[in-house]
């Protein structure tokens, strides 16, 4: 999340107008938790391509991340349901 917010503030400082609204570190770091979280609440919105290249970077990554997270997650569930039951049939 911070690599996100620094590259959208340093891409708006360096180039004024790719993001409508974000003027502040602040502002980035919104913009990032709400790209991740998926909400998008319109106040601050990428409007230069390079803001919207970065943003589907973001988007992107978030997907895959949490994907990954999720599988990993669901395995480990699956294997300890299975030695759950194996210990309740008797079999462990």
């Amino acid at each position: 999340m911070v690599f996100f917010a620094v590259s959208y503030y340093l891409i708006e400082r360096n180039t004024p107008g790719e993001f409508e609204g974000l003027a502040t570190r602040t502002d980035a770091l919104f913009y990032t938790v709400v790209t991740l979280r998926t909400v998008g609440y319109g106040d601050v919105h990428a409007a230069g391509q390079a803001a919207r290249a970065g943003t589907t970077v973001q988007i992107t990554f978030d997907l895959v991340v949490v994907g990954a997270l999720f599988a990993v997650a669901s395995a480990q569930m699956v294997d300890r349901l299975r030695a759950h039951s194996g210990r309740a049939d008797g079999r462990r």
